[in-house]
């Protein structure tokens, strides 16, 4: 439920190429955030943590960026596979989020993607250190997930709610149930990824599923997405980060908008975008509060002299609005 990016962008007063990665957030609630610092090995990591479920986005002073977007169908996910919303963090979203600090205090691209993949950190991750990107698909193939509904009656499952039904079903899941595929960017320039698989083509959301409205808004987020930034060449990435916050109508159906705007959520479909993060290679963490807010007493945990930096930058900032990005009207 989230669109996650990567571009390669050419600041004004540098000659060299480096990756920028984003994430526009979706939930089912307003966040609240705080911030923490955390130094390993002389390498310090700032985290941007969701108070209610432990997620955390995160950047490093080596310049190790890390971020991710749900990559299975099965229920109501969150960012790494496990539900949010309505109740506090679990212990496997907790051991989730330490793989993810983990990674993200890694001091290659490479360890970062080993602790994942031995964690089996369910999703879609962008992996960068400014210089190269490593794209890992991790997810429980369909196979094993319906052997472990089997495993179950009709009757005993329709007596737990669909959250408490995916608890139950993942319980029987081994680690020889994942299926892994990983990819190391050389040639292009941008990437771009929401709810369905790209290397592991039969991950997320499918064109046979039986409602295709998943699938038809996943395609749909990345498209316009990925055709509007595009459309900026070399650009400055402040310049992605507006065209992404400007991706509000793009599409008759709300739902298929890169940008769900909280106005037009419905019991249906409960999803708006509360949050865009921006990760840089510097070690700073840009944050747009769209239906979001951070706790500004944790923001003093950046005191002088830290490696890494975090920006709230306002909801309604201009940035570089006299760009005007591409609104289609199209059905997918």
């Amino acid at each position: 439920m989230c669109v996650i990016m990567a571009k390669k962008c050419k600041l004004a007063n540098s000659t060299k190429d480096n990756w920028f990665l984003y994430k526009i957030r979706d939930r089912s609630y307003d966040p609240k955030y705080k911030l923490e610092v955390e130094t390993t090995k002389g390498i310090e990591s700032l985290f941007l943590v969701d108070q209610q479920t432990a997620w955390s986005e995160g950047v490093s002073s080596n310049g190790l960026m890390i971020v991710s977007a749900a990559l299975d169908n099965h229920s109501d996910l969150d960012d790494n596979g496990h539900r949010t919303g309505d109740r506090p963090a679990t212990a496997g979203q907790i051991e989730k989020t330490e793989a993810l600090r983990a990674a993200i205090s890694a001091k290659t691209i490479e360890q970062a993607e080993k602790i994942l993949t031995e964690d089996r950190f369910i999703g879609t991750s962008f992996i960068s250190d400014g210089d190269n990107l490593i794209i890992l698909e991790i997810y429980v193939n369909d196979k094993a997930y319906n052997r472990e509904i089997a495993k179950h009656s009709k009757e005993e499952l329709e007596k737990l709610s669909v959250v408490e039904q995916v608890y139950k079903i993942m319980e029987g899941i081994t680690k020889d149930d994942y299926d892994i595929a990983s990819h190391l960017v050389k040639e292009d320039r941008i990437a771009v990824r929401t709810n369905h698989g790209k290397l592991l083509p039969k991950a997320g959301y499918q064109k046979t599923d039986d409602d295709k409205t998943g699938y038809t808004s996943s395609m749909l987020r990345r498209k316009y997405a990925l055709e509007n930034v595009e459309k900026l060449g070399d650009c400055h990435p402040f310049e992605v980060l507006t065209t992404l916050k400007n991706l509000k109508d793009c599409d008759l159906n709300p739902q298929n908008c890169p940008i769900r705007v909280k106005s037009a959520i419905t019991k249906e479909k409960p999803y708006y975008s509360s949050t865009i993060v921006m990760l840089t290679p510097t070690g700073t963490l840009f944050a747009v509060p769209l239906d979001s807010e951070v706790d500004h007493k944790s923001r003093l945990t950046l005191k002088p002299g830290r490696k890494v930096d975090f920006v709230l930058l306002p909801k309604d900032l201009p940035l570089f609005e006299s760009f005007k990005s591409i609104v289609y009207k199209e059905m997918f």
